[in-house]
């Protein structure tokens, strides 16, 4: 690479700014949603203690998610991608060994087995998982391509 002054994304502090405030409020909107998704199913909490899991799951996702927008146009945003989404998947199956709900409402004893649902989860992260790796190979064959074609450039206008 030459020393001279490229026009380059670098992150100045306007941009940083901006992106720290749209990470925020991104960071907002889920913890409202998950706010309001715990008091829908707040009713089944004397059923089934899922609240540790919960937290752990909030605090993923909005690390993950402030990160993710910090680095956007950077190596690290796909790798940070392919993390999440593995990282997703270690929680599933995780989570999947307390998949059975069993509770007895008057007479009737009811037991729901959610294995299948965090399944479909980890099928969906790996899916992901795939997606971003072959986003994080695309990433790289284009900044490839614009340092080849940026070499190309300075060849041909020292030939001339």
């Amino acid at each position: 690479m030459s020393g001279t002054t490229e026009s380059r994304d670098q992150l100045t502090k306007g941009k940083l700014a901006r992106r720290i405030v749209k990470a925020s409020i991104k960071v907002a909107i889920i913890c409202l949603l998950f706010y309001a998704f715990s008091q829908l199913v707040s009713s089944l909490q004397e059923f089934y203690k899922f609240e540790s899991l919960s937290v752990v799951f909030l605090i993923l996702v909005v690390a993950f998610t402030f990160a993710n927008e910090l680095s956007q146009g950077s190596v690290f945003n796909p790798v940070l991608k392919i993390g999440y989404s593995f990282i997703m998947m270690i929680y599933f199956a995780l989570a999947m060994h307390g998949s059975t709900v069993q509770f007895q409402v008057e007479s009737v004893a009811l037991m729901i087995d959610l294995r299948f649902f965090f399944g479909l989860f980890i099928l969906f992260s790996l899916l992901g998982f795939a997606r971003n790796l072959l986003n994080l190979i695309d990433w790289i064959n284009d900044k490839d391509e614009q340092w080849l074609r940026r070499q190309l450039e300075t060849s041909n206008t020292q030939v001339i």
